[in-house]
């Protein structure tokens, strides 16, 4: 855009921002972030110091992001202490997940997902008197957690999934499929392991997650080389997102996982999706089977 002579905008930023988080590039975004102001004379909003906190707590720099947040001109949304408490929970930070937390349901107090974010904390660190603290509230407050499913569309139909069901018509051939796609992902975690030295064990299974069942039905039905999209109605967990890289790999097929995390579309994102053909027709009437 700067070389065709186009001036970007605050939206701009954001894509961008958000791209050099996904792709791991910390030092460029930091880099993009400090041009945005001093450059094009932009000031950020809470959207890009989202990004920035994201783009922070993928690399595990919780404290700079912290100060980072400390230091904003402007107030803080729920989409900025939630990418913090999302990286506690990767990193099993259970101090400053009670920061981020505390601070996160006064904006947003009815947010199911963060209470689950906290507990699930607290339970990797085995803290039990946190994981009750936590379900006490959800009680007190009526709160309740919808149960993870997933959808993927085939002819026409989007099946809906949900975690550990075997109601499906199809559900014998799902779970032996499941099952090797289980098999075949340990054998290469494993072979990584062992070249790069670390201990041989497989990975954590989650092989019911509605996600998973989503994606086995997918390739048992669709043709070789298809993409696959899959929606959640809950945050991805993180053995899942393993598994979809590594079986991705094992069978050559682009998975598009959308989940409670992405919030709607911006008209830009949905253009630069539409331009990948990455976009799912939304207008288009489909019928439900429900498993």
């Amino acid at each position: 855009m700067v070389r065709s002579g186009v001036r970007p905008d605050r939206t701009v930023f954001v894509s961008v921002l958000s791209a050099c988080s996904h792709a791991g590039l910390t030092e460029k975004g930091l880099q993009y972030f400090d041009d945005m102001q001093r450059k094009y004379g932009l000031q950020p909003g809470p959207e890009h110091y989202s990004c920035l906190v994201d783009l922070l707590d993928r690399v595990g720099r919780l404290k700079e992001a912290m100060d980072l947040i400390d230091s904003m001109k402007v107030k803080p949304d729920g989409a900025v202490w939630g990418a913090l408490l999302g990286a506690c929970k990767i990193h099993r930070n259970v101090e400053l997940a009670e920061v981020a937390f505390q601070h996160v349901i006064e904006l947003e107090p009815t947010n199911i997902g963060y209470y689950v974010l906290l507990s699930n904390v607290n339970s990797d660190a085995k803290n039990l008197e946190g994981v009750l603290k936590v379900r006490v509230m959800m009680r007190d407050r009526e709160l309740r957690n919808d149960p993870g499913c997933s959808y993927v569309e085939y002819k026409g139909k989007m099946h809906l999934f949900y975690s550990g069901d075997t109601s499906h018509p199809q559900s014998k051939e799902i779970y032996r499929m499941l099952d090797k796609l289980e098999t075949l992902v340990n054998e290469v975690h494993r072979s990584d392991h062992k070249c790069q030295g670390k201990s041989e064990e497989p990975l954590v299974s989650a092989s019911v997650h509605s996600e998973k069942l989503a994606i086995a039905f997918a390739l048992l039905n669709t043709r070789p080389g298809t993409d696959i999209t899959i929606m959640k109605n809950l945050r991805v967990c993180v053995d899942c997102h393993v598994f979809f890289k590594l079986v991705s790999k094992i069978v050559n097929r682009q998975f598009i996982v959308r989940d409670a995390t992405r919030h709607s579309l911006s008209p830009f994102e949905e253009w630069s999706l539409f331009l990948q053909g990455l976009l799912v027709k939304e207008k288009k009437t489909l019928q439900h089977t429900t498993i």
